[in-house]
């Protein structure tokens, strides 16, 4: 889901859940795009911007690739990918 800031994350994540709680929902979990982004999110949905013609100058995808230039080296908004020991570490995707 697209962020208010610019970048994305996975709704279910902005509630911090633990998976009991997660397995018992009867709902969606509603967006709510003033939340902060993930890292490790916005980086997927860029790959597959940047490899598309069309797509790749647009100026909100730039602005998103700036937004996740400026968080290198600091932990990720969620739990993914939040440890130091990832920041150096190149993964796909």
């Amino acid at each position: 889901m697209r962020q208010d800031e610019g970048g994305w994350v996975v709704p279910l994540r902005t509630e911090h859940l633990r998976w009991g709680e997660v397995k018992i929902l009867n709902k969606p979990v509603q967006p709510r795009r003033e939340k902060a982004s993930s890292h490790m999110v916005t980086g997927v949905v860029l790959r597959a911007f940047a490899a598309h013609s069309d797509y790749n100058r647009n100026p909100d995808i730039l602005h998103a690739g700036e937004l996740l230039a400026s968080r290198i080296f600091k932990a990720d908004n969620y739990t993914d990918r939040k440890a130091p020991d990832y920041w150096t570490r190149i993964t796909f995707p």
